[in-house]
């Protein structure tokens, strides 16, 4: 199985996990650690995420980019609520409200949008 961006892994058989050959290497019982260890593998690779060899890789299943849809509307939302309440009154409750959503509009921009361009945008 190829694993994003590490060099490509044997896929493990349904019936083996990504530990399953060094268990089966060792004739030692395992301690509480190992068991945990395994078990956090197997958890792991059942929500999809594989392992590459030197990372865990996040299964590509398009809910990240669902989500970024999302919250990119949200932020549309709100930036079309902040230019009805520009202009508004000095110490209005419309005021209060337009600093919250400029405060939040500020800090997701600064997250979604890190070096400050839109990938593909006017900025690039």
């Amino acid at each position: 199985m190829d694993c994003g961006d590490g060099p490509p892994t044997a896929s493990p058989s349904k019936s083996e996990s990504a530990t399953s050959g060094r268990d089966n290497a060792r004739k030692k019982p395992k301690s509480t650690i190992d068991k945990e260890r395994v078990a956090a593998v197997k958890a792991m690779e059942a929500l999809g995420y594989c392992f590459d060899g030197l990372k865990w890789n996040a299964p590509d299943n398009g809910a990240v980019q669902s989500l970024i849809d999302e919250a990119d509307a949200m932020h549309g939302l709100l930036v079309l609520r902040a230019d009805k309440l520009e202009g508004c009154t000095e110490g209005s409750d419309e005021e209060g409200e337009l600093k919250l959503i400029a405060d939040t509009v500020k800090a997701y921009e600064a997250k979604r949008w890190a070096n400050g361009a839109v990938p593909g945008g006017k900025g690039e």
